[in-house]
């Protein structure tokens, strides 16, 4: 099972609010629903990252977030040796999710 991901909030829209929640806040929640540890948001601006999300939560209580400088190449984020990638902003189907956190080999997944 993965224990990791990494999100990227390359773009403003990962703040925008669906719902009262941000699409950001909305992925946390998703992916400490499905048994995820540790989640390492990576943004060309950690501070605005941090100013727009909270670290802990009372919606998320089992994920642990870091937030990051996107990595250059002398400084990979390498959190775990199975580690999904995915945008911080788009809302993802929550079974999709699960499904990629349960599986304990290398794959992708593409959407057309």
């Amino acid at each position: 099972m993965r224990t990791a991901w990494i999100v990227l909030a390359e773009f403003r829209s990962a703040f925008l609010e669906v719902g009262g929640i941000s699409v950001l806040e909305r992925l946390l929640r998703t992916l400490d629903r499905c048994g995820l540890t540790d989640v390492y948001i990576v943004s060309p601006d950690p501070a605005s990252s941090l100013a727009e999300i909270s670290l802990r939560s009372g919606a998320r209580p089992s994920l642990r977030v870091h937030v990051a400088d996107l990595p250059s190449s002398s400084s990979p984020v390498t959190p775990a040796s199975l580690t999904l990638v995915v945008r911080g902003d788009a809302i993802y189907d929550p079974r999709l999710l699960g499904l990629l956190a349960s599986k304990d080999h290398e794959m992708i997944l593409i959407d057309s």
